[in-house]
C-alpha cells in the first residue's frame, strides 16, 4: 500500500492502480481499505466513474464507514446525482 502511495507522489498513478489492482484480486475477498485507496488514486487522475465505483464497492463492504459515504456522496452530488445522495446519506443514517 504504501509503495503505491510512493507511486502517486511519483507522478505515476497508474502504476499504483496497477499494483493495488493486483492486490485486490490476490484476496479471496478484498477490504474496503484497499478499494477506497483505489478510488482515491482514480479520483486524482480525473477517472471519476471508476472511482465512484471503487468507492460504492468499498461501501457495500463495510456500510458503518462513514469515511467512504462522504466520498460517495461527494462524487455523487459532483455527478448531480442528488437524489441518490441523499437517499445513501439517509439509509446511512438509519443504520447508525
Amino acid at each position: 500500500m504504501h509503495l503505491s502511495r510512493i507511486d502517486v507522489i511519483n507522478q505515476q498513478p497508474e502504476k499504483a492502480i496497477n499494483k493495488i489492482n493486483n492486490k485486490i484480486a490476490e484476496l479471496e475477498n478484498p477490504n474496503a481499505f484497499l478499494l477506497t485507496e483505489l478510488g482515491n488514486i482514480q479520483r486524482l487522475t480525473n477517472n471519476n466513474d471508476d472511482a465512484l465505483k471503487a468507492y460504492k464497492k468499498a461501501f457495500s463492504i463495510d456500510k458503518n464507514n462513514s469515511t467512504i459515504l462522504v466520498k460517495i456522496v461527494e462524487m455523487q452530488v459532483m455527478f448531480g446525482q442528488l437524489k441518490e445522495s441523499i437517499t445513501l446519506t439517509n439509509e446511512f443514517l438509519n443504520i447508525n
